[in-house]
């Protein structure tokens, strides 16, 4: 990811993540309940039920539009949707200590530190 990393892009970028491992299955309780809190925050912008942040297909199709969605939202609520992104790249990366998933830990610390960056 470029230096241009945004909150958004970066909410968007673990969203995205999650859900083409969810189907597999082999996300913790943490992670799910992490995943579900950040698309909850995200759908309220998007008018919509949060369903299509679950479709892999669609999901990448609306990356743009939704990072930037969450880019106009004021600073307290991007603080909140960064804050969100954080937990939930906490919880993968006890998912990942466990071996369960396939997402790098190095992948989840670059992440993490572009969203500290933001």
């Amino acid at each position: 990811m470029s230096n241009s990393a945004t909150i958004g892009s970066l909410a968007v970028l673990l969203l995205t993540m999650v859900a083409e491992a969810a189907p597999r299955g082999i996300l913790g309780q943490g992670t799910r309940s992490a995943y579900s809190n950040l698309k909850e925050k995200i759908a309220q912008w998007t008018n919509s039920d949060g369903a299509f942040l679950e479709q892999r297909q669609a999901l990448a199709t609306r990356s743009a539009r939704i990072a930037s969605t969450i880019e106009q939202q004021p600073p307290e609520e991007q603080a909140n949707v960064k804050n969100l992104s954080v937990a939930l790249i906490e919880a993968l990366k006890t998912d990942a200590l466990r071996g369960s998933l396939g997402i790098s830990l190095r992948r989840l610390q670059t992440i993490h530190a572009q969203l500290a960056g933001c």
